[in-house]
């Protein structure tokens, strides 16, 4: 029985002390242009011949979320005010990406979009721009992301389709 206990406690121990390891997500929203009126209707568009940049299941999180901060989800039979194209992406941290000005010249130090995190760490993104049907102007642009462990993939969601409805990180709960 005391056997039993020990090997127990050990146990107990060891998921303790590795619960405590595991760091909590990083989560940053960057914004630009206007914040769209009460009521603006919008319409999720895909650009033709591409699969679905989201999961039936991070649009069903969306749509809400893009409600309660005034952006209704325009009918099928409905003019919009705005285009939205959404995209949702997971990657390793440890993949960067980045820019130049010249693509062709190595030689130029690069902009780094996301860089590159050696701590085996996961990068998910949500990325929405709304485009002015009218003019084809991208009147707004939101990137909400988390650096999260591989096991808190699914923890992340919520926090960040909210962070790019409202154009700014919520404090996640929890």
């Amino acid at each position: 029985m005391t056997m039993k206990l020990r090997t127990w406690g050990i146990a107990t121990a060891a998921i303790v002390a590795l619960a405590g390891c595991a760091r909590a997500p990083q989560y940053s929203v960057v914004a630009s242009g206007d914040v769209a009126s009460a009521s603006t209707r919008y319409a999720l568009v895909q650009p033709e011949g591409e699969a679905p940049a989201l999961s039936p299941e991070i649009e069903a999180a969306l749509v809400p979320a893009l409600a309660a901060h005034g952006l209704i989800r325009a009918g099928p039979n409905a003019r919009p005010d705005l285009l939205l194209f959404a995209t949702w992406a997971q990657r390793p941290a440890e993949m960067g990406s980045f820019t130049r000005a010249n693509p062709g010249d190595a030689a130029e130090q690069p902009d780094w979009i996301a860089t590159p995190d050696k701590q085996g760490r996961r990068v998910t993104t949500l990325a929405l721009r709304f485009v002015d049907p009218a003019t084809g102007t991208v009147v707004r642009k939101v990137r909400a992301e988390a650096r999260h462990g591989k096991r808190q993939a699914e923890l992340v969601v919520a926090p960040i389709v909210e962070g790019a409805a409202a154009g700014r990180i919520q404090s996640p709960a929890g």
